[in-house]
């Protein structure tokens, strides 16, 4: 290895090194709140939802979660309700679907 090949190594792995650790953590690892928006993005799409639904050509463009339910706009205009799950830890607002 030639020296400068070892000058550009010993410049390079603490910059990479460096980049990893201030990295922020939610690029990483998605956070439970995401998880759970991406989760209610996709669940409207199940068998139990879809019934007589015209959206299913569209994809859900924003979330509104209130207390009781989740509603769904989608790219169409059009929309739905579910009832929201106790479990969820998303606080009330409105979201974007990815």
């Amino acid at each position: 290895m030639s020296f400068s090949k070892a000058s550009w190594m010993i410049i390079l792995i603490p910059l990479a090194i460096s980049a990893c650790q201030r990295a922020p953590r939610s690029l990483l690892y998605p956070t439970t709140q995401q998880q759970q928006i991406d989760y209610l993005c996709r669940v409207v799409y199940e068998r139990e939802f879809r019934r007589n639904a015209g959206w299913e050509e569209s994809a859900p463009e924003f979330l509104f979660i209130s207390e009781e339910r989740v509603t769904y706009h989608f790219t169409t205009g059009q929309s739905t309700t579910i009832v929201r799950h106790p479990e969820l830890i998303v606080p009330p607002g409105t979201y974007p679907c990815p």
